[in-house]
């Protein structure tokens, strides 16, 4: 009888040790949940990365400019290409892969951009469809000086991109996404008859703003993006 007790109590007393154990370890759960930061954006966890495709459908030729500036725009819109997709690749749960070729516009577009998607069988595709890049004057302050009034003209650096958001082989929605910054102060003799910095002469800060545009974009399509 006396040794049932003892092995009863025994038992009550490894009980008793592994209910606190648990209520200790809800307890630092909790804590640690609540130290978390947040970051903003929020993508669901997978070990199974599926594909996003990155096609560029933007021709930089068919602009109307010299030759130089032709060039640059071709290597923006590749450096956004290859942006989007470290952004992809470090922020979802999604392989980026970035199709080299150029997708033609004109009559067989369509049937090009099934043909690519059939053949890398991605989730979801990413299709730049338009793009520019420019400055922009943004104002001009007047000031009175001994010499006469001073004029200086503010400029912000501008980018616009148009994309196509696919899932499987269908359209879902356009989005275009804006990134601006200001950029530089001049002194003009006129607002009117100013003339802002040359694009292909800031082509440093064009492509970071490629980098920032690629920010925005990630920012509008997080919705679409953390979807399955």
């Amino acid at each position: 009888m006396r040794k049932t007790i003892k092995t009863f109590l025994a038992l009550s007393a490894i009980l008793s040790c592994k209910k606190y154990l648990l209520l200790f370890s809800v307890l630092m759960l909790s804590v640690v949940c609540f130290a978390l930061p947040d970051t903003g954006i929020h993508f669901p966890e997978d070990s199974n990365r599926s594909k996003i495709l990155i096609i560029n459908s933007y021709d930089a030729q068919s602009m109307k400019a010299r030759k130089n500036k032709k060039e640059l725009f071709a290597q923006l819109v590749a450096a956004l290409q290859k942006e989007l997709a470290a952004e992809i690749g470090s922020k979802t749960r999604y392989e980026a892969v970035i199709i080299e070729e150029r997708l033609l516009k004109g009559e067989n577009h369509d049937s090009s951009l099934l043909s690519i998607i059939k053949e890398n069988h991605p989730i979801k595709t990413i299709v730049i469809k338009a793009f520019d890049v420019w400055f922009e004057q943004t104002g001009v302050e007047v000031t009175e000086e001994e010499g006469g009034k001073k004029r200086s003209a503010s400029y912000d650096i501008c980018s616009n991109v148009m994309y196509q958001l696919y899932y499987g082989n269908i359209m879902q929605q356009e989005m275009e996404t804006t990134y601006r910054e200001h950029f530089t102060e001049r002194s003009v003799e006129s607002g009117f008859l100013s003339v802002g910095p040359d694009i292909v002469g800031k082509r440093k800060h064009a492509i970071l703003l490629m980098n920032k545009n690629a920010g925005a974009f990630m920012r509008s399509a997080a919705s679409w993006l953390s979807a399955p």
